[in-house]
C-alpha cells in the first residue's frame, strides 16, 4: 500500500520520534567506547541534550559498597552529587536501593531529604531527577539530572531520562567489564613477572614460584598482585642501581 503523507508528517512531528532517533544516536556512540571514563563523560554530555529541562548532570558509580562521582558536568555539579555521598541522604542513594527513579520538583519544600535538599538550594539547585543505572544483573550507580529551576522535569521528562538511563548502562556495564579485564590482564602480567624473577633467581618450577608468592601474600595480608608488584619493582630498581 501506498504511504499515507499525512501520516508521515504526524510521524515526523512527534515528539517521541526526537527523543528515539536522539536515544539511538546515543547507543550507538556509547557502544563502541572502551574506555570507562569516556563512557561515563559521553553519558553526562549527552542525557543534557537529551531529557527536557536537564540543564546538568552527574555520574556516580558504586563501588566497595560506596558511591563515588566519576564524571559531571561542572566542578559545582560534582560538589553537589558528592553532597549525598557525604550526607548519605538523597534521591540517588534511594534510587539504588528501593526503586528506579526520584524526582525533587523544589528544594525548598522537599521533606524526604531535607540535609541534601537544603544543601543543594545553597549551590543553586533547584529541582532534579535521579536514577539507577542497572541491568537485570547488576546495579552499577546512579545518573543525577539537576537544574537551577524549580519544577523543571515534567512526567514526560522522568520517563526520557528513565530511557536514557536504561541505554547508559547497557553501554556502561559493557565499558565497566572492559575495564575489569584489563585490570586482571595487567595483574596476570605481573603476577607471570614476579614468578618469572623467583624461577630465575631461586631456579623453582613455575608452581613453586606461585607458592612463595601465595605465602608471602598470607603473612603480608596483602593481595598477591601487590606482593608481585613490589616483587617486580624492587627487582627492577636494584637493576638500575647497578649500571648507574
Amino acid at each position: 500500500m501506498p504511504e499515507n503523507p499525512q501520516n508521515t508528517s504526524d510521524l515526523a512531528q512527534n515528539p517521541l520520534v526526537d527523543v528515539a532517533r536522539a536515544l539511538s544516536d546515543v547507543a550507538r556512540s556509547l557502544e563502541g567506547e572502551p574506555d570507562l571514563q569516556r563512557t561515563v563523560e559521553g553519558i553526562v554530555a549527552a542525557v543534557t541534550d537529551t531529557v527536557p529541562g536537564a540543564q546538568a548532570a552527574g555520574v556516580s558509580l558504586w563501588e566497595d559498597k560506596s558511591l563515588r562521582t566519576v564524571a559531571a558536568t561542572s566542578d559545582l555539579i560534582e560538589q553537589v552529587n558528592n553532597l549525598e555521598h557525604e550526607l548519605n541522604e538523597g534521591p540517588c542513594l534511594e534510587a539504588l536501593h528501593m526503586r528506579r527513579s526520584y524526582r525533587i520538583d523544589d528544594m525548598s519544600h522537599e521533606r524526604r531529604w531535607p540535609r541534601f535538599a537544603a544543601a543543594a538550594q545553597s549551590h543553586g539547585i533547584q529541582s532534579m531527577l535521579g536514577y539507577r543505572l542497572f541491568t537485570s544483573g547488576r546495579t552499577l550507580g546512579s545518573l543525577d539530572l539537576y537544574s537551577t529551576q524549580p519544577s523543571a522535569f515534567d512526567a514526560e521528562a522522568e520517563i526520557v531520562g528513565e530511557l536514557f538511563a536504561a541505554h547508559a548502562a547497557i553501554a556502561l556495564l559493557g565499558s565497566t567489564q572492559q575495564a575489569e579485564w584489563q585490570v586482571a590482564l595487567n595483574s596476570r602480567d605481573i603476577i607471570g613477572m614476579a614468578k618469572g624473577i623467583l624461577m630465575n633467581r631461586d631456579a623453582l618450577t613455575d608452581d613453586q614460584a606461585f607458592h612463595v608468592l601465595v605465602s608471602a601474600s598470607q603473612h603480608a595480608n596483602v593481595k598477591v598482585h601487590d606482593v608481585a608488584r613490589w616483587l617486580v619493582t624492587q627487582t627492577n630498581n636494584t637493576a638500575r642501581g647497578r649500571h648507574e
